[in-house]
């Protein structure tokens, strides 16, 4: 858990409860330094108590909006928070960051299932 990211969160307006909760649980979820995280879907809809996977689809893309989170990976599998200077500098080279975080990205180890 990145506390950074997590007091990063609590400081955004988000004009929504809902997401403001989804932002606190990817923050609570990201790792350090960079506030990358890689949610569950499932998880995080039961974890905020949201009924629809079109409603999480529906906040996370109004979070992305706002610039609270940066989709690296489709279908928000690979996230961002840009909570300081070194999560905003890989958010803006998905390239790096998918380098970076190779091992982490579902699709990558589905590929090489031996990781």
């Amino acid at each position: 858990m990145s506390m950074q990211a997590l007091q990063w969160a609590h400081e955004q307006k988000v004009g929504h409860p809902e997401a403001k909760l989804v932002l606190i649980l990817l923050a609570a979820a990201s790792g350090w330094p960079e506030a990358a995280c890689f949610p569950d879907l499932g998880k995080l809809a039961e974890q905020a108590e949201i009924r629809s996977a079109y409603e999480l689809r529906f906040i996370l893309s109004r979070l992305k909006q706002q610039g609270l989170v940066v989709e690296i990976e489709p279908d928000f599998g690979f996230l961002i928070l840009p909570s300081d200077e070194d999560s905003r500098a890989l958010a803006a080279d998905p390239d790096r960051a998918r380098r970076e975080f190779a091992d982490y990205l579902p699709s990558r180890r589905q590929m090489n299932p031996q990781k």
